[in-house]
């Protein structure tokens, strides 16, 4: 099941020095969370007003949220669903200056989601070394898409070719 969850970024030291505004509320319930744009607008006559604009997702996460915050609630469940012989998929979307990098990545004060899915399913596929997971295979892959071009991320950002198979699935093509 497809799952879409969202991540708010705290306002960057050039957008404060310009006096920018936080226009995001978030809000969860049972069913999910809202993210709620409030969004400055003038009218006609240069009348300012705020245009209220309503978002459901399955998941929201403010600004304060670590890496890990955001792996355990959004990503960690995946790693079930791999050994379950089933495939997982974890895209980040944004605009530059988004945070993706960030999450993705990580730093070195606080590990990106890559490494920290990568530490669960070598701790999983160790624990089952032993207990019948001795043929695990696991297969990775890492790709930006940018520009409209794919880039391999795990090849030296090498340009990757996409083709449209016969169930007009696009699948990039790499060595």
């Amino acid at each position: 099941r497809l799952q879409v969850v969202v991540r708010k970024r705290p306002l960057s030291g050039r957008e404060a020095e310009r006096g920018r505004r936080d226009v995001l509320d978030m809000q969860a319930d049972a069913e999910g969370a809202w993210v709620i744009v409030h969004e400055p607008k003038t009218k006609v006559d240069l009348t300012a007003y705020i245009e209220t604009h309503n978002f459901r997702f399955d998941g929201a996460f403010g600004e304060a949220t670590t890496n890990r915050t955001l792996y355990a609630g959004s990503v960690a469940p995946l790693v079930s669903h791999l050994f379950a012989g089933r495939i997982a998929t974890c895209f980040a979307y944004g605009a530059t200056g988004a945070g993706k990098t960030h999450t993705m990545l990580g730093s070195p004060q606080e590990h990106g989601i890559y490494s920290l899915a990568a530490n669960s399913i070598f701790e999983r596929m160790e624990a089952s070394n032993g207990a019948g997971g001795e043929g695990l295979v696991l297969r990775v892959s890492a790709f930006e898409i940018y520009g409209g071009k794919v880039f391999d991320l795990l090849h030296a950002r090498k340009l990757c070719p996409v083709r449209e198979g016969c169930r007009e699935r696009a699948w990039p093509i790499h060595s």
